[in-house]
């Protein structure tokens, strides 16, 4: 059977090669509806709110603490899910 994961080396080169490529595409950027909130990634992911803790606890996703809350960028959300996803 043949194993289709990639390992850490080609996952790290690959996610170097998409940041850069939505870097120079300008499809990275802060638009008001990139900006999401703890019930907008729950709904987005179908988690719920503690399990969205437990991620952010887990490193799994990252936040920014803005006047006490957690906000999320949509691009860098992908990212967090995308680069974690070989981890499991």
């Amino acid at each position: 059977m043949k194993n289709n994961q990639l390992s850490n080396a080609q996952w790290a080169e690959l996610l170097r090669k998409l940041n850069q490529y939505l870097r120079e595409q300008g499809l990275i950027r802060f638009q008001k509806d990139d900006i999401l909130f703890e019930d907008d990634v729950c709904e987005l992911l179908r988690i719920t709110p503690r399990t969205l803790l437990n991620l952010r606890k887990d490193g799994i996703i990252q936040c920014a603490k803005f006047r006490g809350q957690c906000i999320y960028i949509r691009s860098l959300l992908f990212l967090n899910i995308v680069e974690n996803y070989n981890k499991n």
